[in-house]
């Protein structure tokens, strides 16, 4: 029950969220500094809740620990045929120049093991793992982009998976991005044999971005579709979980740390103060400095 009640409390924490950020489009940004909703403060109170559902999170932690509780994981539920991909959370390839905050050692690192041509495996998977917020798929965005990867990679393939890892669907958007005809194939078959031809012999990146799958065997037979890539080609996939880099038979695991405080800070100053004169308002960045120390690093 303790455990319902925090995740209650963290669902409408997420919920008042996106409808202060429909709110703030819809409020001339000029004023929102001179209204009652003040985003700064706003994103204050946002802290401490969120502060405390860490603090609840904690203690249920210890408690499981203390009465030795076996944890089993669930695979997600879905609605029968329901292959809908959450729209809010897809994501595309480019990003901005200046976007990227920190980050230089962990796009160097990557882009290493990218351009390693000693791994013998057919396919191999190198996993950026951490905690929503961290800019996992900025990174991978931007490892996407490095000159250095272009110019190592036949083809560059970005998918967004999200919740659902139904084979054959992430087969044909591979397919799509390889630059083939949007077209919902009615067998695998079909699909696999314009991937073969797509990729036969080429040296390949594809990434693969908000991955939640644990099923080892739907990963082994999108793996045997991919096969046909030349030596050195890479997937690199995102996702939160370390069970699922495990699952998808990752030769590198990327963790993603907190940022520092310095990062923290220009990125908060960056989305909260935008293009406006706020901070330059002495009060207002003490605030804004101690909700970023507040949340730990972590945006």
């Amino acid at each position: 029950m303790r455990l319902k009640k925090v995740f209650f409390e963290a669902d409408d924490l997420l919920d008042d969220f996106a409808t202060e950020v429909t709110r703030r489009k819809l409020v001339n940004k000029v004023g929102i500094f001179f209204s009652k909703s003040n985003p700064v403060l706003y994103n204050l109170k946002i802290s401490h809740r969120l502060k405390a559902i860490r603090q609840n999170l904690d203690l249920i932690a210890k408690d499981k620990a203390s009465l030795d509780l076996v944890e089993r994981r669930q695979p997600l539920l879905l609605e029968p045929n329901s292959v809908q991909l959450n729209l809010d959370r897809e994501t595309y390839s480019f990003v901005p120049d200046g976007e990227v905050i920190g980050r230089n050692a962990d796009k160097k690192e990557i882009v290493d093991f990218l351009l390693d041509s000693e791994v013998e495996e057919h396919v191999v998977v190198i996993s950026i793992v951490g905690l929503g917020g961290l800019g996992k798929t900025t990174l991978a965005q931007w490892v996407y982009n490095d000159e250095m990867v272009k110019v190592n990679f036949d083809k560059r393939l970005w998918v967004c998976v999200s919740d659902v890892f139904e084979v054959k669907m992430i087969a044909e958007k591979i397919v799509e991005s390889a630059g083939g005809e949007k077209a919902n194939y009615l067998q695998l078959n079909t699909v696999q044999n314009e991937l073969t031809e797509m990729l036969d012999g080429k040296k390949y990146l594809l990434v693969l971005d908000d991955v939640w799958n644990e099923n080892t065997l739907k990963w082994s037979k999108l793996k045997n579709m991919l096969i046909g890539g030349a030596k050195g080609s890479k997937i690199l996939m995102t996702t939160r979980s370390d069970v699922v880099a495990e699952a998808s038979g990752s030769v590198h695991e990327h963790k993603l740390g907190d940022f520092s405080e310095e990062e923290a800070w220009t990125l908060f100053e960056k989305m909260a103060f935008e293009c406006n004169k706020e901070s330059e308002n002495s009060n207002l960045v003490e605030i804004g400095k101690e909700i970023v120390r507040k949340c730990g690093g972590v945006p």
